[in-house]
């Protein structure tokens, strides 16, 4: 069974009761429009990109060896910031992204200032009706932003995956590029990829996002 693109931030975010605040509207940004997150507008900035958020899997994958390595969400989220980490710095070398282990390393060094990255609660930003960042999570992210030298942040907030009746393994990829300072969702996307192993349906799904030939 897959899970419509349109479900993904429901699944992931939905029963938390995530709504936009009243009034509230995403800052208007020509940089970012569309799926394709426009790279080039970033170069030479400093970009947080945070942990894996929510995580969920189809339950036809139970017991299946193919999940080796996404067994758990601990172990997804491993498995996960490592080739998202990789696939940036290989295909968007002139943004200077902070990788999670980073930022984990920030966070140990200053626990009083800079908050658990692994504890931010980002997954809401997977429903499509949060037009802002909602606190607590803005105040956590400023304080991010500020022992970083950066503004904007990645988020990748949700996947999920799923497999059909061929056995081709799906991933449905929540993500978002904020302004922390501003509490501004600039971006957003749910991309999907397919391949023959999550590892390869999830690099597919990056890959829509950030497509090799537009950051040779």
């Amino acid at each position: 069974m897959a899970f419509p693109r349109r479900y993904l931030g429901l699944l992931l975010a939905g029963a938390l009761g995530v709504a936009a605040p009243a009034g509230a509207h995403a800052q208007d940004s020509k940089e970012f429009r569309g799926r394709v997150l426009a790279t080039p507008a970033l170069a030479g900035l400093s970009v947080p990109v945070l942990t894996l958020g929510g995580f969920g899997v189809d339950s036809a994958f139970a017991g299946d060896s193919m999940l080796a390595g996404w067994s758990s969400r601990a172990a997804a989220i491993t498995r996960f910031d490592g080739i998202l980490g990789g696939y940036l710095t290989d295909n968007a070398p002139d943004v200077k992204w902070v990788l999670p282990d980073a930022l984990r390393r920030m966070a140990k060094r200053a626990p009083s200032i800079v908050p658990d990255p692994d504890r931010l609660g980002h997954q809401i930003m997977s429903s499509e009706h949060v037009r802002r960042i909602p606190h607590p999570l803005s105040s956590r992210l400023r304080q991010l932003v500020a022992m970083s030298d950066a503004r904007q942040v990645f988020i990748p907030s949700g996947l999920l995956l799923s497999r059909d009746s061929t056995g081709t393994v799906q991933a449905e990829l929540a993500a978002q590029l904020v302004d922390a300072r501003l509490g501004d969702v600039l971006w957003r996307t749910y991309a999907t990829g397919k391949g023959r192993s999550p590892d390869a349906a999830v690099r597919a799904a990056i890959a829509t996002m950030v497509p090799p030939e537009l950051n040779p």
